[in-house]
This record gives C-alpha cells, sequence and structure tokens, in this order.
C-alpha cells in the first residue's frame, strides 16, 4: 500500500512539474497541492475537503453501514452476496444494494429486464455470471423518500469489512478481505485509493489539453497504477 502511495505521489510530482514550467495558469497546480496535503498528511481541504462524501453532507462509508444496519439481512447473508456481487433488497425497498456499473446515481427499470424467471439484471448472463466488471455499488436509502447513491467499490467493501468486524463476523471478515486483498493499511487510505484513478486521469489529461509532450510518458504510469488499484475490486 505504501508503495502505491509512493508511486501516487511521483506521477503527481512529474506533472506538477511539467504544468508549473509549461502551463503556469493550469488550475490542477491548487488541486495538485491539496490533493498532495491529503495523500501525504490526510488534511482534507480545497478540492478534496468533501472527497468520499454524499452531497457535501453524509460520508459514504457511514452511508454504507447505515444501508448494512437497516436493509433487513444477516451479516453472513450480506456477505455472502456481496462476494458474489448478488443485489440485495430490503424492508420494502427503503434500503436497497445494486451492483451496478453505471455512474447513474438514480437506479431506472432500465437496468433490469424480466424474462420468464423474473426480474433479472441486466448486467448478468441467464446463469447468473458476470458479463462486465463492476465498479460502483447504487445504495438506495430512505430521506423521507428513497434516495439513490451511487459508492466506490473501495469504499463499500472497505466499509461493508468494518461493519463486519464490529458484528464479530470473523469469517466473512476474512473471506472479504481476501478477495479484495483488504487490509488494516488499506482500510486507512480507502479514501484517498478511491479518487487517486480519476484524479491522475485528470491530470494526464490536462497534460494532453495543455499540448505537454510529456503526456506520452506519463499516461501509461497512470493506467498501469489505475489499473493496480482498480483491478482489486473486480
Amino acid at each position: 500500500m505504501k508503495q502505491i502511495i509512493e508511486n501516487t505521489l511521483a506521477i503527481v510530482n512529474d506533472v506538477e512539474a511539467e504544468l508549473y514550467q509549461k502551463a503556469r495558469h493550469s488550475s490542477k497546480l491548487g488541486e495538485i497541492a491539496d490533493f498532495k496535503q491529503w495523500l501525504k498528511f490526510r488534511h482534507k481541504q480545497g478540492a478534496f475537503q468533501y472527497a468520499c462524501t454524499i452531497d457535501c453532507d453524509y460520508n459514504a462509508r457511514q452511508l454504507c453501514i447505515e444501508v448494512f444496519d437497516h436493509i433487513g439481512f444477516s451479516p453472513e447473508t450480506i456477505a455472502e452476496c456481496c462476494l458474489e456481487m448478488t443485489s440485495l433488497i430490503g424492508n420494502d425497498g427503503y434500503f436497497e444494494i445494486r451492483f451496478n456499473p453505471d455512474d447513474a446515481t438514480e437506479y431506472g427499470p432500465d437496468n433490469y429486464f424480466n424474462d420468464e424467471d423474473g426480474l433479472v439484471d441486466i448486467n448478468k448472463d441467464k446463469d447468473g455470471e458476470l458479463i462486465v466488471p463492476y465498479r460502483k455499488v447504487l445504495l438506495t436509502v430512505w430521506r423521507e423518500y428513497p434516495a439513490h447513491v451511487s459508492v466506490e467499490y473501495h469504499v463499500f467493501f472497505h466499509a461493508l469489512r468494518q461493519y463486519l468486524k464490529e458484528q464479530n463476523c470473523a469469517s466473512s471478515v476474512q473471506a472479504i478481505s481476501q478477495k479484495f486483498g483488504l487490509t488494516d493499511e488499506s482500510d486507512a487510505y480507502c479514501d484517498q485509493l478511491a479518487v487517486t484513478p480519476d484524479f491522475l486521469q485528470e491530470l494526464t489529461t490536462e497534460l494532453l489539453l495543455a499540448r505537454i509532450d510529456s503526456w506520452r510518458s506519463i499516461s501509461p504510469r497512470v493506467a498501469a497504477l489505475s489499473e493496480l488499484i482498480n483491478s482489486r475490486f473486480y
């Protein structure tokens, strides 16, 4: 985990140097400074003040745990279904966990279709096998109305691991940890890792738009690091 953080900082420092020398007015310079403070010292500020929160209010991990607490299934059942990427709908639809690859923040009927056996997730074949790799979980929470929130896998599975530890479900904690490579160390860096791939991609895009040739050498490093982070959750 420390190596991932060090590699991230190395890329960010390289991009910062390029932008400072050749695009002094880039808005990304301020964001880079904020990101480095957060990555190194966990000081959330500026562009990252509300990172991994929902509408600048709810902490995403706390929101996940709220769903686990109220969805109406045992911790062991939640763990088993989440390991298999199987959606859960409980308490009259007030609380739901849906595995969904889209960036949409609201559940729509187009994500599912009816066949002779009932409601089927379009992202699974008829044998229940996954068709595409998932990146996000779509949660439904009750806020005097059903609110739908999309949460990154990094945050969701670390939250699930925390919840299962609090419920003294040692075997489920071990299963989740082994499948997704989660540790106490990765838990400490969960939020930073959740936003790192997208932010690094923004930086290389900025180099490209500024016509800075170094994007050609930095972009492959970004892609490799992003894949390293994201592949843990596929």
